[in-house]
C-alpha cells in the first residue's frame, strides 16, 4: 500500500513538471542599414519552468538569414542565446526577417522572433558617418580599437546615443559627446576583443533625436571586412 501511495505522489509530481519558454526580446529595429553587409541580432531564450526545455530546431524565414543556436537543451532557470544573421547582399528598402523556434513547451510550442531594417548604399539620415562600417581589416588585432566620425551638416542640433551592441567581438562602444551641434563632429569609439577574426559579425545601433521637430531616427553600423566612405553630408529625411 505504501509503495502504491508513493507511486501516486511521484506520478503527480512528475506530471506537474513542464518547461516554460520565454524570450527576452521578440522584435528589434535596426533602423537604417547598409546593403552588402551582415547584421547580427541576438536574443535570449529562458526556461522559466521546472523541466528541461528542448529546442527541436530554429527555422529562418529566408535563405539570406542564418539562425545559429548556442545549445538545444535549456535546463530550468537557465538560458541560451540565439543569433539571427542577415546577409544584406543585393537587398534594398525595408526588410523584415524572422526566426521560428520549435520547442517542447506544450503551451507555446512555436515562438517567433524577428527584426526590421531599411537598407540602402548609405544611411538615409541627416548625418555623415565615416567610415560607414567598422572595418576589421584596418584594425590591429592586438590593439583593437577604432573610431568613426559622425558629422552634423544640418543647421539643427541633435542628440545621439548608443542603444545596442550586438556581437561577442565588440567589447565597448561609446560617443565622446551625445550632443551634436550644427556643423560639429563627434566620434564613436569602438573597442574590440583581441585576436578577432575578419569574418566576425556584429553591429552597433545608434538613436538620433532632433529637438526642433522631435524627430527620432536610428541607424546601425556593422562590422565589416572592408571600408566604405560616404562623401556627402547626410540626407534630410522628412
Amino acid at each position: 500500500m505504501k509503495k502504491f501511495l508513493l507511486f501516486i505522489v511521484l506520478f503527480f509530481i512528475s506530471a506537474d513538471k513542464k518547461p516554460i519558454i520565454r524570450v527576452n526580446s521578440t522584435t528589434y529595429d535596426f533602423g537604417f542599414g547598409l546593403e552588402g553587409e551582415y547584421y547580427l541580432y541576438r536574443t535570449y531564450i529562458y526556461n522559466d519552468g521546472n523541466a528541461n526545455l528542448k529546442i527541436d530546431r530554429v527555422r529562418s524565414s529566408c535563405h539570406c538569414t542564418s539562425a545559429p543556436l548556442e545549445k538545444k537543451l535549456v535546463k530550468p532557470g537557465d538560458s541560451v542565446y540565439l543569433d539571427l544573421i542577415f546577409n544584406t547582399h543585393e537587398y534594398y528598402g525595408e526588410k523584415k526577417r524572422r526566426g521560428i523556434i520549435y520547442s517542447n513547451d506544450e503551451q507555446t510550442p512555436v515562438t517567433t522572433v524577428g527584426f526590421r531594417i531599411v537598407l540602402a548604399d548609405r544611411y538615409y539620415i541627416p548625418l555623415a558617418v565615416n567610415p560607414m562600417t567598422i572595418d576589421l581589416s584596418s584594425i590591429d588585432s592586438l590593439s583593437p580599437q577604432t573610431s568613426i566620425d559622425i558629422y552634423n551638416g544640418t543647421l539643427e542640433p541633435c542628440s545621439l546615443k548608443v542603444i545596442n551592441v550586438f556581437g561577442d567581438v565588440i567589447r565597448d562602444a561609446y560617443l565622446d559627446n551625445e550632443v551634436l551641434n550644427s556643423k560639429d563632429t563627434v566620434k564613436l569609439h569602438v573597442i574590440l576583443k583581441p585576436r578577432f577574426k575578419l569574418n566576425d559579425k556584429g553591429s552597433i545601433t545608434l538613436w538620433l533625436y532632433y529637438y526642433k521637430d522631435e524627430r527620432v531616427l536610428r541607424f546601425s553600423i556593422p562590422l565589416s571586412s572592408h571600408k566604405r566612405v560616404y562623401e556627402g553630408e547626410g540626407d534630410l529625411i522628412k
